[in-house]
Formats: structure tokens, C-alpha cells, sequence
């Protein structure tokens, strides 16, 4: 079965899990907002705890949040970065030009 982590759920994030679920995929999300999970936990997405679980669940892991320092938050933690070896990180968060 194919695998993805969602981290980040907001308008793409969560369009993005759900294109997912729907081809087939077996998707883990988490976002800091619990409730923006909901509908996707409905439709069948796994709820990460924390954001090292969400990473650890799955070989292709995709972060869509607000900005870089919030993408450097989440995976600066010493947890997040011992799950992220060896799996395949798509950054699709908004930068600055």
C-alpha cells in the first residue's frame, strides 16, 4: 500500500491529504490545530500525535504550514529529525522570493 504523511492542514495541506486518500494512499496527518484533522480522520487519514509520529508513519512525508520558521519549528526538533532519515521530504510551504 502506498504512504504519505500530510503535515499541515490548512487549505492545500488538507486538499492535498484527501486527493490522496482518494488515490488509494494510506495517509497519516497532523497538524497543530487538532480539529482541521477531523474530516480527513473521517474520510479515513490517520491522526498523527505529534509531528515525529506523523513523520515516522510513512516513506514520503509532505509539510504545507504558513511559512519557513514554521517548517523549521516542526522539523528542527531532535525527534522530527531522527524519523526524517531516509524518507523523501516535499516542502511545499509559501516562501518569500
Amino acid at each position: 500500500m502506498l504512504e504519505a504523511s500530510v503535515i499541515g492542514l490548512g487549505t492545500m495541506g488538507s486538499t492535498l491529504a484527501q486527493l490522496l486518500l482518494q488515490n488509494g494512499y494510506r495517509v497519516t496527518v497532523w497538524n497543530r490545530t487538532i480539529a482541521k484533522a477531523k474530516s480527513l480522520v473521517q474520510a479515513g487519514a490517520v491522526l498523527a500525535p505529534n509531528a515525529a509520529a506523523a513523520v515516522s508513519a510513512s516513506p514520503i512525508i509532505v509539510v504545507c504550514v504558513h511559512d519557513y520558521s514554521a517548517t523549521n519549528q516542526i522539523l528542527a526538533t531532535k525527534e522530527v529529525a531522527a524519523a526524517l532519515a531516509g524518507r523523501i521530504l516535499i516542502q511545499l510551504t509559501t516562501g518569500s522570493p
